[in-house]
């Protein structure tokens, strides 16, 4: 037991001297293009309840989470993303409903599958734009991306676009299987589509596009692609617009 008291536990990362120059070097370049572009930094807190994660089914699973249970008897858990946490905090100070322009860095934290080399610490960089919708807020967000790539010092980047708007159709059109579509949809799940779609009496219009999703990933031609098979008003306005 001595020989590993200081050794630390598999979810940490420990401290690499080599890259944390190229690392402040990136992020000072990305913070120079938010602050250019408006956008305010802020130092969000370590910790939140667990129950603003869970409350908003917003993907985050309680088994990933870092919790405790403080004085209050609440669960709070280690910060495991930054953007539920900066819209809680925009709720509570905008009460104008204005456009709100926020950008971090810092650590998070999300249990992961043990001896899969996956650290359960990593950083993030980004931005928040809320609340201004449509193609203007599209624009302005994939603008500072294409301005912060040649920083990165990445190759065969991809950037994936999707639409809010296409998936809560989707939902609607299949009712009460919505939950069962999301977590297969998750998974990118080919088999788990055939059977969903075998064990539903959806119309063939909708089983050809569900049936589609898991391997529907591509350039601008698949878009093509799938309006010339879709009749569906809101579907269709929605792939368009993306």
């Amino acid at each position: 037991m001595e020989e590993f008291k200081y050794l630390i536990p598999e979810e940490s990362i420990d401290a690499i001297v080599t890259n944390v120059s190229k690392l402040r070097e990136i992020e000072n370049s990305l913070r120079m293009i938010f602050a250019k572009n408006n956008y305010n930094e802020v130092l969000m807190p370590s910790f939140e309840y667990v129950d603003l994660y869970t409350q908003l089914d917003c993907g985050f699973e309680q088994e990933k989470m870092f919790q405790y249970i403080n004085h209050e008897g609440k669960n709070v858990a280690m910060r495991c993303d930054f953007t539920i946490p900066l819209a809680r905090f925009y709720s509570t100070n905008n009460y104008d409903n204005e456009v709100a322009r926020y950008c971090y860095f810092g650590k998070v934290y999300r249990k992961e599958i043990m001896h899969k080399g996956r650290s359960s610490e990593f950083f993030q960089g980004g931005v928040e734009l809320i609340n201004k919708p449509g193609i203007d807020g599209d624009k302005e967000c994939l603008n500072m991306i294409q301005e912060s790539l040649p920083h990165l010092c990445l190759k065969n980047i991809l950037v994936e676009i999707g639409s809010a708007r296409f998936f809560n159709r989707l939902c609607t059109l299949v009712d009460d299987k919505a939950e069962e579509l999301t977590e297969i949809l998750k998974l990118r799940d080919i088999s788990g589509m055939k059977k969903f779609v075998a064990n539903n009496d959806f119309n063939d219009e909708l089983n050809d596009l569900l049936l589609k999703l898991p391997t529907a990933f591509g350039d601008i031609t698949l878009l093509d692609a799938a309006i010339k098979g879709i009749s569906d008003e809101v579907l269709l306005k929605a792939l368009e617009r993306l």
